[in-house]
């Protein structure tokens, strides 16, 4: 079925007339919908031939700027009608208050400010306003923390580059700032975002934070890594939580290892942090002699340990609009 001007004006016509926001929508989907008359046409002309395709492609689209035309301004108008009716509304003031929703620090920053206070009493200094940057450069990224050129990580697919900076992969990128900026010995920590060309699910954003511990002295071994992630576990799940280290890679550490902690409801693993011992490599690109300094590093997500520790399913919840469910969430209740 081909359309003449005639079908435009009588559909413009029912436009103009339209008074609410429903009856505008069906006129769009009339015209423009999937099943619109306006796409059929399109569709239709396929089947013609190229001069008569050529006519009838430019008068359809004469046709369609009309009707988008007209539908942008009956949106307008039937807006302009909505905004007045509210505008001429009475208020009884003599109704009570609605009650105000109690606010409560968000699940995410109260980790956060708990981590803070365990490695501060740990003697750990916070480095988070200092070399805490969302915009890296790559050297600090990759390069320095001994990852090489061909690593998939620096790839285009896998990482946001900003000509010739990038958004932060881990928070791993400010080692190499601490290093190059302080003496041993060195016990810091610093807490930010970092970004991944991740698609979100239940256990994954774009955007997280993380924690970057980093501990450099000429007597530094296993023995205290381990001591420390075992020590803020349980500070932060009790005595009870079971945990196992299983042997892994990082170019940055040499040992590396993941912790994982048992979820009894779901009778499974889960994989919490990676951790090692910090390669001689990056300890040398930062100035510092591997034969004299050692030191070991971990990184831990904070959505991951928000998550274990209130229950949640799905850490797209952490992000939504659930009042009700943010609220509820009290580290110390």
């Amino acid at each position: 079925m081909m359309i003449n001007a005639q079908d435009i004006h009588d559909g413009i016509n029912i436009i103009n007339q339209t008074q609410t926001e429903a009856d505008l929508e069906s006129a769009r989907l009339h015209w423009l919908g999937k099943k619109g008359l306006l796409t059929n046409a399109f569709k239709a002309l396929g089947a013609l031939d190229k001069d008569e395709r050529v006519e009838k492609a430019k008068s359809l689209n004469e046709f369609k700027e009309k009707i988008q035309a007209a539908l942008v301004q009956s949106k307008l108008r039937i807006s302009q009608i909505l905004l007045n009716e509210k505008l001429n509304q009475q208020l009884d003031m003599t109704l009570p208050a609605r009650d105000a929703i109690k606010g409560n620090t968000h699940p995410i920053s109260q980790v956060i400010n708990q981590l803070h206070r365990f490695f501060e009493l740990r003697g750990f200094t916070s480095y988070s306003a200092e070399h805490n940057f969302d915009v890296e450069e790559e050297s600090n990224n990759f390069s320095l923390l001994n990852i090489p050129e061909n690593h998939p990580a620096r790839s285009m697919q896998d990482t946001f580059f900003i000509g010739s900076q990038l958004l932060r992969t881990h928070v791993s990128a400010s080692q190499p700032r601490i290093l190059k900026q302080l003496n041993p010995p060195i016990k810091a920590v610093v807490f930010g975002r970092v970004y991944r060309s991740d698609q979100p699910d239940v256990t994954h954003v774009p955007v997280f934070h993380q924690m970057e511990c980093l501990y450099i002295d000429k007597k530094c071994h296993f023995g205290h890594l381990k001591d420390t992630i075992d020590a803020f576990i349980r500070y932060l799940f009790g005595h009870s939580m079971k945990t196992r280290y299983r042997s892994s890679y990082f170019p940055f550490t040499e040992p590396s290892v993941e912790i994982d902690v048992w979820m009894p409801e779901e009778k499974q693993w889960l994989e919490i942090l990676g951790a090692g011992m910090v390669h001689p490599n990056v300890i040398k690109n930062c100035g510092h002699d591997p034969d004299s300094f050692r030191g070991f590093a971990f990184g831990v997500g904070i959505e991951r340990l928000a998550m274990l520790y209130f229950g949640l399913k799905d850490v797209r919840q952490l992000y939504g609009a659930d009042v009700e469910l943010l609220s509820g969430c009290d580290l110390w209740q």
